[in-house]
C-alpha cells in the first residue's frame, strides 16, 4: 500500500511505502478539485514508472557499449569469446553459459557451415571440466534451432518442453556434472553486414545476482528465475 502526499506549495506528489490505509476527511475533498487531484497522482505515478524504466535501459545499454569497446581492442579470438560469454552472463545474471561458433572446428579452422563448435563455457557456482566439441546443426537442439532460424529462445524450464516443439533438451551434461539446467536464453550471434549467423550464446539459470552461488546438491527450483524479455 502506498501513502500519496500532494504538496500544494511545491506542486509535487510524494509517494511512500506504507503499511496501512490512510483516511482523508471528506471536508478535504469538498474543498478541492478532486478530478484535478486524481490527475496529478496519475501523472506522477506514470512519470515515476517511466523514469525507472529509462534508468534500467540506460544501465543495460551502457554495459553493452562497454563490452563492445573492450572487445574491439582485443586480438586473441579465444579471449574475445570468453569475454563475450562472461560479460553476457554478468549482464543477465546467468549462473552458467556457453558459446559456440558456426563453421569453425576446434582448432579455429574453417569447416562446413552446418557444424557448430562449442569453444568456451563458464559456470559461476561450480567448477566444470570442459573440452571443445562440435556437432551438426539441427533444429532438434536448442542451439541448432536458434542458429537455423535466427530466433532467440527464452525457455522457463528446459525439462518442461512440450512434445510438439521441434527442439528438445539433452540432459546428459546435467547428469555428468550433477547440474540442473532450468531457465535458458539461447541467442544467435548475427553478422549485421550480411545477416549470417556466426555463433550461438547460451545463458543458463538466471539468479538474483551474478555473485549468487547455487547449491546444486540441494537444488531448489525457486532459486532460479526466468529470463525476462529485456
Amino acid at each position: 500500500k502506498m501513502l500519496v502526499i500532494y504538496d500544494e506549495n511545491k506542486d509535487e506528489i510524494e509517494k511512500k511505502n506504507h503499511g496501512c490505509c490512510e483516511f482523508v476527511e471528506k471536508s478535504f475533498f469538498q474543498s478541492q478539485d478532486i478530478d484535478f487531484f486524481k490527475k496529478k497522482i496519475e501523472v506522477a505515478y506514470n512519470y515515476q514508472l517511466l523514469s525507472q524504466q529509462c534508468l534500467e535501459n540506460g544501465l543495460v545499454n551502457s554495459e553493452i557499449f562497454n563490452i563492445g569497446k573492450h572487445l574491439g581492442s582485443e586480438k586473441d579470438v579465444t579471449t574475445i569469446l570468453q569475454n563475450i560469454l562472461i560479460q553476457s552472463m554478468v549482464l543477465t545474471r546467468a549462473d552458467s553459459g556457453s558459446l559456440a561458433i558456426v563453421g569453425l572446428d576446434k582448432n579455429l579452422k574453417r569447416t562446413d557451415k552446418d557444424i557448430l563448435t562449442y569453444f568456451v563455457t563458464h559456470n559461476k557456482s561450480q567448477k566444470v571440466d570442459f573440452s571443445k566439441f562440435s556437432l551438426k546443426i539441427s533444429k532438434k537442439s536448442l542451439s541448432g534451432y536458434a542458429a537455423l532460424t535466427k530466433e532467440i529462445l527464452n525457455v522457463k524450464d528446459v525439462y518442461k518442453l512440450t512434445p510438439e516443439l521441434p527442439y528438445t533438451f539433452d540432459n546428459s551434461f546435467d547428469k555428468k556434472i550433477n547440474f540442473r539446467t532450468k531457465s535458458m536464453l539461447v541467442i544467435p550471434m548475427i553478422n549485421q553486414k550480411n545477416g549470417d549467423v556466426v555463433g550461438v550464446v547460451q545463458l543458463i539459470n538466471k539468479k538474483k545476482s551474478f555473485e549468487t552461488i547455487i547449491d546444486y546438491e540441494n537444488f531448489k527450483t525457486d532459486d532460479i528465475k526466468e529470463f525476462d524479455k529485456e
